[in-house]
């Protein structure tokens, strides 16, 4: 499991990336660089906190549990950290949410009658561009 360093650089690389490709118009990738670059920001605050740390490890730890509740269980690693953005960065979550749905919209091509590259504008590009810098500003002022 990454440390909270390669978090960060990973972070700040694929920001980076996702600004390089919106100068290029490669709007879809743009996107989806900009989706894990802000994943990447959030489980390095989560791992700053000690009652959380490695997202992905407690994940696994608490769906081993006796205690929880079948439906907490039933949680993927993506809902779960759903669950932990909304307790611990509500003002964000909406905006992640966003981020996550458009990379994987593209990713996945749904799209309608549209390609991954056709379905992205550069207006929603720049805007959730601006939806990462809100999540990065959020994250490390906390």
């Amino acid at each position: 499991m990454a440390k909270i360093t390669i978090h960060q650089s990973q972070a700040v690389h694929n920001r980076k990336v996702a600004q390089e490709l919106l100068k290029e118009n490669v709007l879809d990738w743009t996107v989806t660089c900009a989706f894990y670059s802000a994943l990447h920001f959030i489980d390095a605050a989560f791992m700053k906190n000690p009652k959380i740390g490695n997202v992905e490890a407690l994940h696994s730890k608490l769906k081993r549990s006796s205690t929880l509740g079948d439906d907490a269980k039933q949680k993927t690693l993506h809902g779960f950290r759903d669950m932990l953005l909304g307790q611990k960065f509500p003002k964000i979550r909406d905006k992640f949410a966003q981020l996550r749905t458009v990379s994987e919209n593209v990713r996945y091509l749904k799209t309608g009658d549209k390609t991954g590259f056709e379905f992205v504008t550069a207006e929603l590009a720049k805007r959730l561009l601006q939806d990462l810098e809100t999540i990065v500003n959020v994250v490390k002022t906390n």
